[in-house]
C-alpha cells in the first residue's frame, strides 16, 4: 500500500498573526487598567468590525456603543467577548466570517508562501439560509405568479397499498419540524403526479386536469389544494447544488417578467460589495417590513498570495509516515445500516424494493430510529426508558494492550513524549477490508517549522488532527462556491472515478432540512447527476434522480445496493458537504450512510486512560498523533481560583512548572476551543472562570508560539491548518467463509405439540405493528366470524408477538379433518391484496406449542377463554379508534373488569398488580425515578382513572365498555363448565391479564402493561384506604 499526496493542498489561516495576540497581552499585562482602550484600539479597524457585523449582527449593535467610547449596559461582559473574538482571530484557523480563511497551494519543488499586502483577502458573500427562506416565502404567497410557474411533484411522494405518502415541513423561528402524511388514492391525484413528476407549467396542468372532464375553476381549487397540502410543489423550490439561490431567482425566466426582478438584480449588486444597509432595505423592498433575521449575510473568506506553492518531497513525507497508520483506520460503525440491510434481506431476500417503500415504517422495514417500534403516539411511555443490558467484561484488546505499553513509558510529567513504534503498529490487526480500486484519503493538521525552508529541509512536525478515507472533497466543497480554480480540480477527480466505474453513477446528495442549512449545504455542481429529495434543483431533468426512482436490495443481508431502473445502472450517493446527517430525515440519514459506508477514521484516543491526570504527546517521527494535556480541577486550583486581582500569573508559574505545562495551552471542544496565555493575568481569568464554572477542566498543549510559522515573515506568523488529499492503492481482499446455519429440531409431543394436520392450525402473519389493528379488526375478525357460522372452526384466539419484526400468531381449533385447508385457502385469497400492497410481509405457518407448564389445566378451557378475550379485543377494534389516551383508559376498565370476573377481591387485585408492577418496573432505568415519574403522571390522571373504573364505563366511549360487559357474559358462562374450576383461572389471573393487555396494545406492550399495573395499584390502594376508613369499597360483579 502507498500513499501519495495530489498536486495540491488547502491551507486554512487565522486572518491575523499570533504576534498580535502577543502584544495585546504584553500591553495590557504593563497597564491593566488599559484593556478597555487596546481593546476599542484593536476593533477601529473598519475590517474587524464588518466581520463582527457579518457574524453576529445582534452582538455588533449591543457593542457599538462601547467601541465608540460611550457608555454601554454590561460593558464588562461586552469586552469579555470582544476579547474571544480577538483571541481566535489570531489563534484559530478554522474559516469563519472574517476572522479565518482559506487558500488553495499547489506543490511543486518548494515552499514559498507569501500573501498579497494590498488586497489580502477575496470574499464571497451568500445570503444567509434564513433570508433566503423569507425570500421563498413571500414570492409563493404571490399567487399570480405561482400561476406562471412549474408545479412538481413533491419529492418525497411515494404510493403504497391504497394511499399516497409524502413528507411535509413546517418552518417557524428558523426551525423545521417534518410530518409524515398521507392522502387516499385516486385517479385524478395519480394522474397530476403523474405529469408534474419532472415539472409542468402550472396552465397546462390546469389543461389536463380540464381534459379529464374539470372545469377550469374546479382544476385552480384543487391545485390550489395540492400545493398547499405540499403535494405539488414549485419551480422556486430551493435548491443546494449549483448556483445560490439567488442567482438562481434572479435568472429565472418567469421572474425576469415580474417586479421582483429589477430588486433581484440589485440585490445581487450590493451583495458582491457587502453594502448591508442596501442589502437590508432591498430585501424588504420584496418582503416586506420587519419579517428578515438579524443576520442576513454569510461570508466565506480567502487569501490572495503572490506566491503560493508547498514543497512536494517534504509533503510527501507526511504521506509516506502516515502510511504506517493504515493499519490503525478503523470502520465507522452503522449499526442502523447493518441492521436495515438484515431486516431487508429477511423479509425481501435479493428482491429489489422501491427505496421509499423499504424505508417505510408501516409497509416496510423504517430506517434508524424511526422504526415500527419508534413512531408510535405512546403517553404513556414518554418518561420510560428501558435498562440496558448487562455488558460483559472484555479482555483487554491488543489496541488497549498498546496503549497501557505507550503510558507506562511516562515516567513523570516532565516526559512530554512517548513514541509510537513501527514494532508496536505491526502488533495490531491490519486493517479494514478496502477495495483494491484507488481510494481517496485525507490528512489535516498543522505544520510547525521556523520557516519555509526548514520545511523544504523536511525539519518540521505535523499535528495531526483527522486521518480519514472519503472525506476530503465533502469538507473542500463548502469552499467551492466563488472559487472556480477549487472547484475545478473536484470535478476533474469527480470525473476520474465516473470514468474508472463506468457501471455505476456516483450521484450527490440535495436535501435542505432547515432553512439555515444551505450556509454549510450550498456548493456548486460537482457530480453529473444528484439524488433530490426534499429540494429543489436546476439539473436538467434526465440528470435528476428522484428518490421514487431508487431500489434498495441487500443480497446477502449484509451489503446493500442502490439501482435505479430507469437508468440501469447501480446509485452510488456521495456526500460533498460536511452536514450532520445524523438526526436527519430517514430517507436523508439512509442516502448519507450508504455514501459514507466506506469512511475509516484514524483518531487516538486514551480510550481507558483519557480520564488520566497527564496524556503525554504522541508522535511517530515527523507526526504528532496527539498532544499532551492536563486535567486541572477547581479543588486542586483553588489558591489560584481566589487569588486578588494581579496574582494570579504569580501563583499559576509554580503549578505551571511542577505539572510541566507550557505558556500556551487550549481548553475546551473543537468548535469551541479557547486559547490560554499563562503569561496573562487576563488570559489566567478567563480559564479560572471556565473552572469555577465547570469545576474540572482538560487543558491541551498549544503548539507554534512566536518564531514558530510556516505562513508569514519574520516578524509575524499565522496559525495555520492544511487539508492533504491523498490517494492509496491497496491489494483485493478475499473474501470471509459463510458459517453455516445450524437448525434446531423440533420437539413433538402429543397434547402439547399441533403440526398443520392436526385439530389446530397455527399462522404467522408477518405486518407492521401499527397496521396491525385494522387487519384484526376487520379482515381476519370477518374470516374467523365467517368459518365459525360455517362451523368450519368452533374457537380461535391471537396474539401479538415480535421475534424481531412484528406479526400476529393467529390459532384456529377444529375437530373436523382437513379444515385447515379451505381456511388456508380463504386466507391465502384475504390477504393476497394485502401481500401485494405491503401491508403483509409474508405469511406461514408453525407448530403450535401449548405453554402447559405456565397455565394449570385443563388447557382447552384456557383457549376458550383466550378465544373470548380475542373476540372482544377485536371487536373493539372495529369501532371508532380511540385516541391514544382512551386506548389505555380502556386497557384499565378492561383489566379490572377481568379480575373481577375471575373472582379477584380487592386485595386480591392490589396484590397482583404490585407484584407485576414491580417484575416489570426492574426491566427499566433507573427505576426508584421510574415510580416518581409514574405516580406524578398518575395523579395528573386520577380524577379520570377513578371515574372510569367506579362508573365501569368509560365517559364518551360507550362502545367498548359495552364489548367488555359482552366478555364478561361469556367468561362467568364458561367458568359455571362442569370440570371448571374457578379457583385455577384466579391462579392464573396474572397471565391472562397479561395476553388481554399484549392483544390489546400494538405496540410496545411490555412498557404499556407496566404503567398499567402502576396505574391499577394507585388506584387500588387508594380504594383500600377508603374501605379502612369505613367506607363501602366498590363490589365484584362476580358471583
Amino acid at each position: 500500500m502507498k500513499l501519495t499526496p495530489d498536486d495540491f493542498v488547502v491551507f486554512r489561516r487565522a486572518l491575523l498573526p499570533f504576534e498580535t495576540l502577543q502584544l495585546f497581552h504584553q500591553n495590557v499585562q504593563s497597564d491593566p487598567g488599559s484593556f478597555f482602550k487596546n481593546l476599542r484600539d484593536f476593533f477601529s479597524d473598519p475590517f474587524l468590525r464588518r466581520g463582527l457585523e457579518i457574524c453576529s449582527p445582534t452582538f455588533y449593535a449591543q457593542c457599538l456603543p462601547f467601541l465608540k467610547g460611550e457608555p454601554a449596559p454590561g460593558e464588562k461582559k461586552i469586552a469579555i467577548t470582544l476579547y474571544k473574538y480577538l483571541i481566535r482571530t489570531c489563534s484559530r484557523a478554522t474559516p469563519f466570517g472574517l476572522f479565518a480563511g482559506y487558500f488553495v497551494s499547489e506543490l511543486t519543488s518548494s515552499t514559498a508562501i507569501t500573501f498579497d499586502q494590498t488586497d489580502s483577502v477575496s470574499l464571497y458573500h451568500q445570503l444567509d439560509g434564513g433570508v433566503l427562506q423569507v425570500l421563498q416565502d413571500k414570492l409563493l404567497s404571490d399567487a399570480a405568479l405561482v400561476s406562471k410557474l412549474n408545479l412538481i411533484t413533491n419529492s418525497s411522494v411515494y404510493q403504497t397499498a391504497n394511499v399516497i405518502r409524502l413528507v411535509t415541513s413546517k418552518t417557524e423561528n428558523a426551525k423545521t419540524d417534518f410530518q409524515l402524511t398521507q392522502a387516499e388514492r385516486n385517479f385524478l391525484l395519480e394522474s397530476v403526479l403523474d405529469v408534474c413528476t419532472s415539472g409542468l407549467p402550472y396552465q397546462q396542468v390546469i389543461g389536463h386536469l380540464q381534459d379529464l372532464g374539470i372545469t377550469r375553476r374546479q382544476a385552480k381549487a384543487y391545485l390550489t389544494r395540492l400545493i398547499d397540502a405540499q403535494i405539488l410543489l414549485t419551480s422556486l423550490q430551493r435548491n443546494v447544488i449549483g448556483p445560490t439561490y439567488l442567482d438562481y431567482l434572479e435568472s429565472h425566466i418567469v421572474l425576469k417578467q415580474t417586479k421582483y426582478h429589477k430588486h433581484l438584480k440589485k440585490l445581487q449588486d450590493y451583495l458582491s460589495d457587502l453594502q448591508l444597509e442596501k442589502v437590508q432595505s432591498t430585501l424588504q423592498r420584496i418582503t416586506g417590513p420587519g419579517k428578515l433575521p438579524s443576520q442576513l449575510v454569510h461570508t466565506t473568506a480567502r487569501f490572495t498570495t503572490k506566491q503560493n506553492q508547498l514543497s512536494y518531497s517534504s509533503t510527501e513525507k507526511i504521506a509516506h509516515q502516515l502510511e504506517k497508520l493504515l493499519p490503525l483506520l478503523n470502520p465507522k460503525p452503522n449499526k442502523d445500516l447493518d441492521d436495515f440491510a438484515s431486516r431487508l434481506h429477511q423479509r425481501y431476500g435479493q428482491r429489489k424494493v422501491p427505496l421509499l417503500t423499504a424505508l417505510d415504517y408501516d409497509y416496510g422495514t423504517g430506517y434508524g430510529k424511526l422504526n415500527d417500534e419508534s413512531s408510535h403516539i405512546l403517553p404513556l411511555l414518554d418518561y420510560l426508558h428501558r435498562a440496558p443490558g448487562p455488558v460483559k467484561a472484555k479482555k483487554p484488546d491488543k489496541l488497549q494492550q498498546l496503549i497501557n505499553e505507550l503510558y507506562s513509558k511516562v515516567s513523570s510529567p516532565r516526559q512530554m513524549t512517548v513514541e509510537l513504534t513501527d514494532e508496536m503498529i505491526r502488533k495490531i490487526t491490519p486493517s479494514p477490508q478496502v477495495p483494491s480500486t484507488s481510494i481517496p484519503l485525507m490528512a489535516m493538521g498543522r505544520i510547525h517549522s521556523e520557516n519555509p525552508a526548514s520545511f523544504d529541509r523536511q525539519q518540521f512536525s505535523f499535528e495531526l488532527s483527522a486521518f480519514t478515507t472519503y472525506a476530503a472533497w465533502p469538507l473542500l466543497a463548502r469552499f467551492c462556491m466563488g472559487d472556480d480554480g477549487l472547484t475545478t480540480r473536484i470535478q476533474s477527480a469527480e470525473s476520474l472515478r465516473q470514468k474508472a466505474n463506468d457501471q455505476v453513477i456516483f450521484a450527490d446528495i440535495a436535501h435542505l432540512p432547515s432553512p439555515g442549512a444551505s450556509n454549510i449545504l450550498q456548493r456548486p455542481d460537482l457530480t453529473s447527476y444528484e439524488i433530490t429529495y426534499m429540494a429543489g434543483s436546476v439539473k436538467n431533468s434526465d440528470r435528476i434522480i428522484r428518490a421514487q426512482d431508487l431500489d434498495v436490495s441487500s443480497p446477502d443481508g449484509k451489503s446493500l445496493t442502490l439501482y435505479s431502473s430507469k437508468l440501469r445502472k447501480q446509485i452510488q450517493p456521495v456526500l460533498y458537504n460536511a452536514h450532520h446527517f445524523g438526526s436527519g430525515l430517514p430517507v436523508y440519514k439512509f442516502l448519507c450512510d450508504l455514501a459514507t459506508r466506506h469512511i475509516t477514521v484514524f483518531n487516538w484516543n486514551w480510550a481507558h486512560l483519557s480520564d488520566a491526570v497527564f496524556l503525554p504527546r504522541l508522535v511517530r517521527g515527523n507526526l504528532i498523533l496527539s498532544k499532551a494535556s492536563w486535567q486541572i480541577s477547581y479543588e486542586q486550583l483553588e489558591n489560584v481560583t481566589l487569588a486578588s486581582e494581579g496574582q494570579l500569573v504569580k501563583i499559576w508559574k509554580p503549578i505551571c512548572e511542577k505539572m510541566g505545562i507550557p505558556r500556551y495551552f487550549t481548553t475546551g471542544s473543537e468548535d469551541q476551543q479557547l486559547l490560554i496565555d499563562s503569561e496573562s493575568e487576563l488570559s489566567l481569568s478567563l480559564l479560572m472562570d471556565l473552572l469555577k464554572k465547570n469545576g474540572r477542566l482538560r487543558i491541551t498543549e498549544f503548539l507554534g508560539g512566536s518564531g514558530n510559522g510556516l505562513l508569514g515573515s519574520k516578524a509575524n506568523h499565522y496559525v495555520n491548518e492544511i487539508i492533504i488529499p491523498l490517494t492509496c492503492r491497496c491489494d483485493d481482499s478475499s473474501p470471509q467463509p459463510k458459517k453455516e446455519r445450524k437448525i434446531k429440531p423440533t420437539l413433538l409431543q402429543s397434547e402439547r405439540s399441533f403440526i398443520l394436520t392436526s385439530q389446530w392450525l397455527y399462522v404467522k402473519i408477518y405486518c407492521s405493528s401499527r397496521l396491525s389493528d385494522k387487519l384484526i379488526g376487520y379482515l381476519l375478525r370477518n374470516l374467523c366470524q365467517k368459518m365459525l357460522q360455517q362451523g368450519l372452526i368452533d374457537k380461535w384466539f391471537f396474539v401479538r408477538y415480535q421475534d424481531p419484526s412484528p406479526h400476529l400468531r393467529f390459532r384456529f381449533h377444529s375437530n373436523q379433518k382437513d379444515f385447515w385447508i379451505p381456511l388456508l385457502k380463504e386466507l391465502h385469497q384475504l390477504l393476497a391484496v394485502k401481500l401485494a400492497d405491503g401491508t403483509v410481509q409474508s405469511i406461514s405457518t408453525d407448530t403450535y406449542q401449548r405453554e402447559i407448564e405456565r397455565y394449570q389445566p385443563p388447557y382447552d378451557q384456557i383457549e376458550s377463554f383466550f378465544y373470548i378475550d380475542s373476540m372482544a379485543v377485536s371487536q373493539c377494534l372495529t369501532g371508532p379508534a380511540p385516541d391514544a389516551d382512551l386506548r389505555w383508559l380502556l386497557a384499565l376498565l378492561g383489566t379490572d373488569l377481568l379480575l373481577d370476573d375471575l373472582a379477584l377481591s380487592i386485595e386480591q387485585k392490589l396484590l397482583l398488580v404490585s407484584q407485576a408492577s414491580k417484575h416489570l418496573a426492574a426491566e427499566f432505568d433507573q427505576p426508584v425515578k421510574l415510580i416518581a415519574s409514574m405516580n406524578l403522571h398518575y395523579r395528573s390522571h386520577s380524577q379520570k382513572i377513578s371515574q372510569t373504573l367506579k362508573s365501569r364505563q368509560l365517559l364518551g366511549e360507550p362502545f367498548a365498555s359495552k364489548i367488555f360487559q359482552e366478555r364478561s357474559k361469556h367468561i362467568r358462562i364458561l367458568l359455571k363448565n362442569p370440570g371448571v374450576k374457578k379457583s385455577q383461572f384466579t391462579a392464573n389471573a396474572p397471565d391472562l391479564v397479561h395476553m388481554f393487555l399484549n392483544r390489546w396494545f400494538y405496540t410496545h406492550q411490555r412498557e404499556q402493561e407496566l404503567v398499567c399495573y402502576h396505574y391499577l395499584k394507585k388506584y387500588y390502594t387508594t380504594t383500600m384506604k377508603t374501605y379502612l376508613k369505613g367506607k363501602n369499597i366498590p363490589k365484584s360483579s362476580s358471583k
